[in-house]
């Protein structure tokens, strides 16, 4: 081996064997602009020249003084590139026209008359067999989210498409009134006369030749067949606050029959 090969070519210095400098002359050859990945060093402000983080044009005080004009223009640029005739669409906020506009009561009286009744999917409401075909094209391993089925069984018939079905007709056949507090509207829930749990107990008795590990999938569409989990004459309407209520109703009893 040469001695020349051990040696750095700037100063002289002994070097290692498989680099091309010493230390020394390493750190000063790929520092600043000799570095081979250098871009400018640290970014300035388009306006002041002011020093301003990675990814930024401009510092906040020069961006907060042209930020209206800025938007103004970016939206006559996208409504130019759409080719939209209309100057409103698109616009919101302070961009709007009619923005801090206030209408009067007698405005929003006429509004909302004109209004009502008029609804897109109250006339172009989607078939249930398609909602259906829909709901079963992402169950199971279908899914995007699917974890190996690690749900449990009375989750995954509180997720089937009947259950949905089943709560929704109650709610309307109860016209969304808490059989409580007689409220309508707000957070409503469908509130089982007999409990869920039992339900399920007493269909996995009927079904005990399958097993809930093994044959979960057979059991989940048995259960879209078993009457007594879509019985209209178990379920009411009841608001969150209610159902919370009994619940605690229902805990406590449970607590005192055990307690003895």
């Amino acid at each position: 081996m040469l001695k020349s090969e051990t040696l750095c070519p700037d100063c002289g210095n002994k070097k290692g064997l498989r680099s091309l400098r010493c230390n020394n002359c390493a750190r000063h050859y790929r520092s600043g602009i000799n570095h081979p990945n250098w871009k400018g060093g640290k970014p300035k402000c388009l306006d002041c020249w002011k020093i301003i983080k990675y990814g930024s044009k401009r510092c906040r005080k020069c961006s907060n003084i042209e930020v209206g004009h800025r938007k103004e223009v970016k939206e006559k640029q996208r409504l130019a590139k759409l080719g939209c005739r209309n100057p409103i669409f698109g616009r919101y906020g302070k961009l709007h026209p009619n923005y801090g506009m206030k209408f009067s009561e007698e405005t929003i009286r006429l509004l909302s008359i004109q209004r009502k009744g008029k609804s897109y999917w109250k006339d172009h409401k989607m078939p249930i067999e398609m909602r259906r075909k829909m709901s079963e094209s992402q169950k199971g391993q279908k899914c995007y989210n699917w974890q190996g089925g690690k749900t449990e069984f009375h989750e995954a018939l509180r997720s089937l498409f009947e259950y949905r079905e089943w709560r929704n007709a109650i709610f309307q056949r109860d016209n969304y009134i808490c059989n409580m507090c007689k409220i309508r509207g707000g957070k409503l829930q469908a509130h089982h006369k007999k409990q869920m749990a039992l339900l399920v107990i007493e269909f996995l008795k009927e079904y005990n030749q399958f097993s809930l590990l093994e044959d979960r999938e057979i059991l989940i569409r048995l259960a879209q067949n078993y009457k007594p989990f879509w019985d209209l004459d178990n379920g009411i309407t009841i608001c969150k606050n209610c159902h919370n209520k009994l619940k605690k109703e229902r805990y406590n009893e449970y607590t005192q029959k055990t307690s003895y």
